[in-house]
C-alpha cells in the first residue's frame, strides 16, 4: 500500500481527528477556518484526510468510493478543489500511479483552501 507524501501529511493530521476525538477535531476546523476555509471545503479535505489513509491505493473499488464520497463536497467547495475532486475521479478507475498523483494534488488543493499542515494544530 504506497503512500505519496502529501497525502500521508493530510491524513497524519487526520488522524489527529478521528483518534482524539472532537475536542481535537473542532482544533483542526478552527485552524483551517482561520487560515480562510470555508465550511464545504473543510468537509471536503475533512473527508478525504479520513479516507485516504484507510484506503489501498490499488484498491479500485475504495478509490472510486472515497472520490465519490469527496466530490459531494469538493464540486461546491470552489474551482481549486472542484478540479482535484475531478482528478481524483477521473483517476479512481485509472492506475496506481495516476491515483496517487490525483491524491497529492487533492492535498495539495486542501492545503491552499487552509486545511492545517501537520504539527500546526496542538
Amino acid at each position: 500500500m504506497k503512500r505519496t507524501i502529501a497525502a500521508i501529511a493530510l491524513a497524519s493530521t487526520a488522524l489527529l481527528v478521528t483518534a482524539c476525538g472532537e475536542t481535537q477535531r473542532d482544533k483542526i476546523e478552527e485552524a483551517a477556518k482561520a487560515n480562510g476555509m470555508t465550511d464545504v471545503q473543510f468537509l471536503a479535505c475533512e473527508d478525504f484526510a479520513n479516507g485516504i489513509g484507510n484506503i489501498s491505493s490499488e484498491d479500485q473499488g475504495a478509490r472510486i468510493e472515497l472520490a465519490r464520497e469527496v466530490n459531494e463536497w469538493a464540486q461546491k467547495g470552489g474551482e481549486d478543489l472542484a478540479t482535484a475532486g475531478d482528478s481524483l475521479a477521473r483517476t479512481a478507475t485509472g492506475s496506481t500511479t495516476s491515483w496517487n498523483v490525483a491524491s497529492d494534488g487533492f492535498a495539495e488543493a486542501c492545503w491552499r483552501a487552509g486545511w492545517p499542515r501537520p504539527g500546526t494544530v496542538e
